[in-house]
């Protein structure tokens, strides 16, 4: 196999660019067909003909059916415009729900970056994700508008997809080991695991119990990792923290808090629970046990999201910064992925310990 016979769409069309860059064409010299191009670097014609439409949404060669491709951008020049005419924002619809993923606020900062952009919400399936996403980045690179993604709580394989494709993409949220080609933004989980130890430690407490999600996303094991280090450091055992990994289901939660109440009450209990309604479930255990104050256990939400006007009655864990600063960063980077194609960027933006309003 060759060397280029391997190579993901952008690779190749990167190494596309620069033979044209080579051969000192410009605008309007024609360039070569997908199977001449195939031919030349080694590759199969689907790959060329992949390359070759990526470079038609960067404006760098226009597509003409059966007559090979026509350069459009002399060298000379630069991209004449950054700015994306789509953004898909690929996200399962049941996070959207529970978690208020993608709010309002950050939609409206994501379009205060990219005015004149069309803002295209695209629901991934619960089955067969890869198939929908695949079919959707193969229409944006046939398609004559120039097109991005932001790709939210996605599998690896969704997000390899997007990497792969070469078009301009930003992971709301940590990426997938081994994914190249495309940039983040999360919560800093550094940041979350210390605040949240820390609070757990200086309250007394003896044990954790972390409830987290049943699935588990590379920004949790940033959390996991900060949080083990800092335990230690606070005298806190390791094995005296136990973890569950829960659907953000109220009764499922309530049913495990019960089965582990006689073991993780026995002394003062830190409770980390990663979404408030994780914290619906494990209070009516709490309150039904009727627990002296000293053993009742100290509660701390990890992700909480305003999608209600009532603030929770515990502490939790908030970003430092509005949604729209987060769409307008997300914005940033798809821009710069849109124009100058560098070296993808991993953003984080802080959080704070956010403690509840005293009852009046």
């Amino acid at each position: 196999m060759s060397q280029t016979a391997s190579m993901n769409v952008k690779s190749l069309a990167d190494l596309i660019e620069a033979d044209i860059r080579h051969r000192g064409l410009r605008s309007g010299d024609p360039y070569l067909s997908a199977g001449e191009a195939a031919k030349h670097f080694g590759v199969s014609t689907r790959a060329a003909n992949s390359a070759l439409q990526l470079l038609a949404q960067r404006r760098i060669v226009k597509r003409r059916q059966r007559l090979g491709s026509l350069v459009t951008l002399s060298y000379h020049q630069s991209l004449p415009d950054s700015q994306l005419d789509v953004v898909h924002l690929l996200v399962n619809e049941s996070y959207l729900k529970k978690e208020g993923l993608l709010a309002d606020g950050v939609v409206v900062g994501l379009q205060g970056v990219m005015p004149k952009t069309d803002i295209q919400f695209n629901f991934m399936p619960l089955s067969d994700e890869t198939e929908y996403v695949s079919s959707t980045i193969h229409a944006a690179l046939k398609s004559q508008r120039r097109e991005g993604f932001v790709v939210v709580r996605a599998s690896i394989e969704t997000q390899r997809a997007v990497g792969r494709s070469g078009l301009p993409a930003v992971v709301h949220g940590t990426t997938c080991p081994s994914v190249e080609n495309v940039s983040s933004i999360d919560r800093d989980h550094q940041q979350d695991a210390l605040l949240a130890a820390n609070h757990f430690a200086s309250a007394g407490c003896k044990s954790l119990l972390l409830l987290m999600r049943d699935h588990v996303f590379p920004g949790d094991h940033l959390f996991f990792d900060a949080l083990r280090s800092e335990i230690r450091r606070l005298g806190i055992p390791g094995d005296a923290v136990i973890y569950r990994f829960l659907p953000s289901d109220e009764l499922a939660v309530e049913r495990e808090v019960q089965r582990l109440a006689d073991s993780v009450f026995k002394d003062r209990c830190g409770m980390y629970c990663h979404t408030p309604i994780m914290v619906e479930g494990a209070t009516r255990v709490v309150d039904s046990l009727n627990l002296p104050e000293d053993r009742r256990p100290q509660i701390l939400i990890g992700s909480y999201y305003k999608t209600t006007k009532s603030p929770p009655a515990f502490p939790y864990l908030y970003p430092k910064v509005s949604p729209q600063d987060i769409g307008r960063q997300i914005g940033i980077l798809l821009l710069e992925q849109a124009s100058a194609r560098p070296t993808p960027r991993h953003e984080h933006y802080p959080v704070e310990l956010i403690m509840p309003q005293p009852k009046s």
